[in-house]
């Protein structure tokens, strides 16, 4: 130990600014002490050694995301439900239904069959479909596509609803078994009906041809019953709410399935219909639904 001592000593020695050696280097007393130095001597000239002090190392900066970066980290199930959602100002289009959140009217504030505007709602007419104008009126293929593309995503997801609700899978069993895409088929309806939502619901004298975006005019309730009664709760969230419309749109469409049975895609749209013009009707969707797949692409 005291070698050890002795070494580190003289080493300090050595440095610039240490203390001059005096005498041989191989000159020890009995104690094993170089001669003419105490132990106090070496703590001396060691705490007299400069220690240079340690250059400080700057914290890593980290870079800010760039747009349209995938951020680290979970994301909670409403974010990354989220992230792809239509939006119109600062309310998604489509994010809940009227039977989750009562006052979502993402397709319209107005309702043309009590001529008034829905009292309560979660959002100014400007953000609601109708009233931002992000779907287009029109019976071009062209209108048909770009409404189509915008609102894909909500027919998708009432379709996966549709799976969990008995009164609505009828429709996509149906659909499978005749190799029918029931998203596309549902659309080609849509843009019968109001040009994919881009027609605003128009009364003529009190009278009505349907309501929201399918122009629903036949409530198939929870407990299977179809019900045109004007009192039925319903009316408000078919009326002011796509995911909801499309849920009893899906519902009227099983429920014909199971009535008449239906043998091709024009005649399920002729009980849809089931007016004096459904031929014709059934045609025009006919059409649309061929169009949505080869024109638009999908």
């Amino acid at each position: 130990m005291k070698r050890l001592i002795q070494i580190i000593f003289l080493a300090a020695l050595a440095l610039p600014g240490g203390t001059a050696f005096a005498g041989p280097r191989d000159a020890y007393d009995s104690d094993g002490w170089v001669i003419g130095f105490k132990p106090s001597d070496i703590a001396a000239a060691a705490s007299s050694i400069p220690i240079p002090k340690p250059e400080p190392v700057p914290e890593p900066v980290a870079e800010p995301p760039q747009a349209g970066a995938a951020v680290d980290g979970p994301q909670t199930p409403a974010e990354e439900a989220d992230k792809d959602q239509l939006r119109s100002g600062d309310h998604a289009i489509c994010g809940y239904s009227w039977e989750e959140r009562p006052g979502t009217a993402d397709y319209t504030i107005w309702d043309a069959y009590h001529r008034r505007a829905l009292r309560g709602a979660d959002r100014s007419a400007g953000d609601t479909l109708q009233g931002s104008r992000m779907v287009q009126a029109g019976n071009s293929t062209a209108v048909m596509c770009g409404n189509a593309r915008k609102l894909k995503a909500c027919f998708d997801k009432a379709g996966a609803r549709a799976e969990k609700d008995p009164l609505a899978s009828g429709f996509l069993t149906w659909a499978k078994a005749k190799g029918i895409d029931p998203t596309l088929f549902r659309m080609a309806i849509a843009m019968q009906e109001t040009n994919l939502g881009g027609l605003k619901d128009s009364c003529s004298g009190g009278s009505c041809n349907g309501v929201g975006m399918n122009q629903i005019i036949t409530i198939v309730t929870d407990s299977g019953a179809a019900t045109n009664s004007s009192s039925r709760p319903e009316w408000t969230g078919i009326t002011h709410n796509i995911l909801t419309n499309m849920k009893y749109g899906i519902r009227v469409l099983a429920l014909k399935v199971r009535e008449t049975n239906p043998g091709n895609l024009r005649s399920l749209a002729r009980y849809y219909n089931g007016s004096s013009t459904a031929d014709h009707y059934a045609g025009a969707v006919e059409r649309n639904y061929k169009d949505l797949s080869g024109k638009c692409g999908f």
